[in-house]
């Protein structure tokens, strides 16, 4: 997996943040429409790209305090009816458990060195995303930031889980498909 850092541009007085989201729900050119038209509709999102085939949407987020990726990812699933996940491509993940509030951790504002995001999985589990060229996951669970918690049991990457969540439902459709037309030549 190659690192690619999130990208933030100042934009009249803003910040730009980058962002790629996976798209549940999404099964038609119709759908790939609605979900355009509908991030169109927002003014702090510009330089739209949706992928039917890929189930995603990729777009820039002029924001400030008020526009964050979290409450414009829960405006866009409101808007569409489609689930939305965001897509991190910067460095490594780590899933922790953690003993005190996941809040706290949330809207840190002094990250240590090298971790360039973190998010609130659960009510007890955050997910910390780091660049291991700057620090190792180690030298982050011994972290004073990072006393209070413990590593996660691993899960399946999500994008994992969606392409085998595509494949067996595209695998039950062809052969439901292939009964029918069976079925249809049987009685023809």
């Amino acid at each position: 997996m190659g690192l690619m850092f999130r990208t933030f541009r100042r934009a009249e007085g803003f910040e730009v943040e980058h962002l790629v989201l996976s798209v549940h729900g999404m099964t038609c050119t119709g759908c790939e429409k609605k979900l355009y038209r509908s991030l169109d509709s927002l003014p702090a999102i510009s330089n739209i790209k949706t992928s039917l085939v890929l189930a995603q949407a990729e777009f820039d987020l002029t924001g400030s305090t008020a526009v964050d990726s979290v409450n414009i990812i829960k405006t866009i699933e409101k808007m569409t009816g489609f689930t939305c996940t965001k897509i991190t491509q910067s460095g490594e993940e780590l899933d922790m458990i953690v003993g005190g509030n996941v809040q706290d951790f949330a809207h840190e504002e002094d990250l240590p060195l090298g971790v360039a995001d973190l998010t609130v999985l659960s009510k007890n589990t955050i997910r910390v995303i780091y660049h291991p060229k700057i620090v190792g996951a180690r030298d982050l669970l011994l972290s004073p930031f990072f006393w209070l918690a413990k590593l996660a049991p691993v899960v399946a990457r999500p994008l994992v889980a969606l392409g085998r969540a595509y494949v067996y439902m595209t695998f039950f459709m062809t052969l439901l498909s292939t009964l029918l037309t069976i079925l249809v030549l049987i009685l023809a």
